[in-house]
C-alpha cells in the first residue's frame, strides 16, 4: 500500500461512483490540511483534536475539493432515530453532517480515535472497533423520512473515523513507525466477520511528529496559570469510511 492513496472495495454494489469520486477527493484534502503548518500548529498548540473540533477542517477538506459541485453543508442536524415500534415517532438524534454532492445527499458520522504507534495492545484496538462500530449504528438507525424534504432522491449514508498514531514515549522515533503495518493492523482489526462492518474506503498517511497534549490535559494550570507541558506525539492517521446504502 501507498501513503496518501486512496483505497476501495472491488466488491460488487460496494462504493458506487459518485460516492469513490467525493471519498476519493475528500480523503486526499483531508490529508493535505491534516498535514498542513496551519494544522500542524494548532495541533501543537491545543490537544488531541475530538471530531466536533475537526468539524471545521473537514467541512474545509469538502470545499477545497469538491468546490461549486456541494450544495448546503448543515452540521449536528437534528434526525428521527427509526424504533422498534413503526407507531411510535422515534427518539430524536443528531448526524453531524448533511450536504450534497452532486445529485447524492450525503448525511456523515464523523468519528476520531486514538491508536498507539508502537505497541499493539489489544485494549485500545477494542476501543477502536467500538467507535467504528458506534459510527454505523449510528447512521443505520435513523430514519431519512424524517428529513425527506431535505434530501435528493439518492442517499448514502457514510461514516468516516479517523484515527492518530500516538504516543506518550519521548525516547521513540518517527522512523521507529510502520504506518502501513499500522494501517494495516487497524484495517484487519475493523473487518471482522460481522461483514455488515467491513471499510468501503481506506487511506494512511504520516504526518511531520507533532507534540500535543492529551484530552485530559488542561492547556494551563488551574494554579499556576502556565501552559502545561506537551505528553503526547502524534506520528500519522489512518482513516476509513464505509457506504451504507447505494445510490
Amino acid at each position: 500500500m501507498e501513503q496518501n492513496k486512496i483505497y476501495y472495495s472491488n466488491e460488487e454494489g460496494k462504493g458506487s461512483r459518485v460516492t469513490r469520486d467525493l471519498v476519493t477527493k475528500l480523503f486526499i484534502a483531508l490529508s493535505e490540511n491534516l498535514s498542513s503548518k496551519s494544522f500542524l500548529s494548532f495541533l501543537s498548540r491545543s490537544r488531541v483534536p475530538n471530531e466536533r473540533e475537526l468539524y471545521g477542517l473537514f467541512i474545509k477538506s469538502l470545499i477545497d475539493s469538491c468546490g461549486n459541485e456541494l450544495g448546503h453543508i448543515a452540521t449536528e442536524f437534528q434526525v428521527v432515530r427509526a424504533s422498534d415500534d413503526t407507531e411510535s415517532e422515534g427518539t430524536k438524534g443528531r448526524v453531524d453532517l448533511i450536504f450534497d454532492f452532486r445529485s447524492v445527499s450525503f448525511l456523515v458520522e464523523l468519528k476520531v480515535g486514538r491508536i498507539n504507534a508502537f505497541n499493539d495492545d489489544r485494549e485500545p484496538k477494542i476501543r477502536a472497533r467500538e467507535i467504528w462500530y458506534k459510527a454505523i449504528e449510528q447512521l443505520d438507525e435513523l430514519s431519512n423520512d424524517s428529513v425527506h424534504s431535505l434530501l435528493q432522491n439518492k442517499v448514502v449514508k457514510l461514516p468516516i473515523v479517523l484515527y492518530f498514531l500516538e504516543s506518550r514515549d519521548k525516547n521513540k522515533s518517527a522512523q521507529d513507525v510502520d504506518h502501513e503495518k499500522k494501517h494495516q493492523t487497524i484495517f484487519d482489526f475493523l473487518n471482522d466477520k460481522k461483514s455488515k462492518f467491513k471499510p468501503d474506503f481506506e487511506l494512511y498517511s504520516d504526518i511531520p511528529p507533532t507534540w500535543t497534549r492529551l484530552r485530559k490535559t488542561g492547556l494551563k494550570n488551574d494554579e499556576t496559570g502556565d501552559v502545561e507541558d506537551h505528553n503526547n506525539c502524534i506520528y500519522g492517521f489512518s482513516v476509513f469510511a464505509k457506504q451504507m446504502n447505494d445510490e
